[in-house]
Parts: structure tokens; sequence; C-alpha cells
């Protein structure tokens, strides 16, 4: 499977979801088929193998705050509120990921460096 069609096909079915939530002329089961779909086929492209890929986080953080902003009840102005409060938490978090990714590397490069070449 082509991993980046994957991931653009979890995000049609994530994004006509979202715009069936607004609009939807045709019933909760079109709506709930798109839910599921773009659920599944996002997990499908975390599953499939990558070569040499660093995870985006801010994709990442972005995709979770907006499913859990989408999953809870109330008017649209608690959800942005949520929205807001979700992005500001990941951006405070974004430099202890950074960190941790830089320092993942550091150990990888000084424990191949320990054991030779090869």
């Amino acid at each position: 499977m082509h991993r980046p069609t994957v991931g653009v096909l979890a995000l049609v079915f994530l994004l006509s979801a979202a715009g069936l939530l607004f609009y939807n002329p045709f019933g909760e089961a079109i709506f709930a088929a798109c839910v599921r779909l773009g659920f599944l086929l996002g997990a499908l492209w975390l599953a499939l193998p990558n070569v040499k890929r660093s995870t985006n986080w801010w994709i990442m953080g972005i995709v979770v705050t907006v499913l859990l902003v989408l999953s809870t009840r109330g008017s649209m102005v608690v959800k942005v509120g949520w929205l807001i409060v979700g992005l500001i938490v990941f951006a405070l978090l974004w430099p202890q990921i950074k960190r941790a990714e830089r320092e993942a590397k550091q150990q990888s490069g000084q424990s191949s460096q320990l054991k030779g070449p090869r």
C-alpha cells in the first residue's frame, strides 16, 4: 500500500465527516461511516512502515486536539475554546518533545560509534 495515499484518504474521510457534522442531508449513517473509515485508515496509516521519517509532532498534536474537540458535546464556542486550549498546551510541550528527539539521536549516534565499523 502507498502510505501517503492512505493518509490522504483518511483525511478526506475525516474532513467529510466534519462537513457532514454541520450539514447532513443524508442521515447519520453516512456520517458514522465517514468517521469510522477515517479512523480506520488513520490507524492503518500510522501502522504502515516508514523508512527514515521523523514523526511530525505538530500534525499529530493538531489531529489529536481536533478529534478530542469534536468528541465533546456543547456549542461551537465551547469547542473552539477547547481547540485553542489544546493547541496552547501542545505548543508548550513542543520544546520538550524536540529535546527528547535530539537526546535519542545523540544516544543512538554514540552507541553506533562504540560498536565500531562493520
